[in-house]
């Protein structure tokens, strides 16, 4: 019992650092730190318990659930501040509309204005970070683990399979929870680029 009760403690304690630095906006390094050595410590266990493939796998599995339970409990509460801003808004939008009923003599010419651009800019931006970029950096990420795992390649390849998806939609998760996203996509580019370099260079080895 202990084999499966201690990896999977460090497990929560893991998703709840994570969930609490992607959240905060001060102390980042010390909890990303934190969440880190949480992180191996959760990985080391759960491969003395089960060996290096199956302790990798269960390490995802686990910490795909809890994510997904973390995130289901706390979505209430921002529904609620989305609500409230909700009504926030209307109301405001109810006064301009009644301040303009008083000026609807006044007549103000028709402003012609481009602020939609920036922000189609922004979506595409988003979309190619979260879409494209993170499945690359996931990608290489998953054929490095392959080469370092010990065990069967043919057992390395299923554990890369598997964890591709689970890789590409926490970095997704990551990259929207940042208010600033140039910083960590450069981030991803440049780990990727360094692992492809990688990938291709090991290969010629003798």
């Amino acid at each position: 019992m202990t084999t499966i009760l201690l990896p999977i403690f460090f497990n929560l304690l893991t998703i709840l650092a994570l969930w609490q630095t992607w959240r905060t906006r001060q102390n980042k390094t010390a909890k990303r730190i934190g969440s880190g050595l949480l992180l191996i410590a959760s990985g080391v266990l759960w491969q003395q318990s089960y060996g290096a493939e199956f302790g990798l796998t269960f390490l995802a599995i686990t910490s795909a659930l809890m994510a997904m339970m973390l995130i289901g409990i706390t979505s209430e509460k921002f529904k609620q501040n989305n609500r409230n801003k909700a009504e926030s808004l209307q109301t405001e939008a109810e006064m301009k509309k009644t301040l303009k009923a008083k000026h609807s003599n006044q007549f103000k010419p028709r402003q012609v204005t481009f602020q939609a651009w920036p922000i189609y800019a922004r979506r595409v931006g988003t979309f190619l970070v979260a879409g494209p970029v993170t499945f690359v950096f996931s990608t290489v990420i998953c054929l490095l683990l392959v080469m370092a795992l010990p065990g069967e390649l043919a057992n390395t390849l299923v554990i890369a399979a598997f964890m591709l998806p689970i890789m590409w939609s926490l970095g997704a998760c990551w990259i929207l929870s940042q208010p600033k996203r140039i910083r960590p996509s450069m981030i991803m580019a440049g780990v990727s680029m360094v692992g492809s370099m990688i990938l291709i260079m090991i290969p010629t080895v003798p």
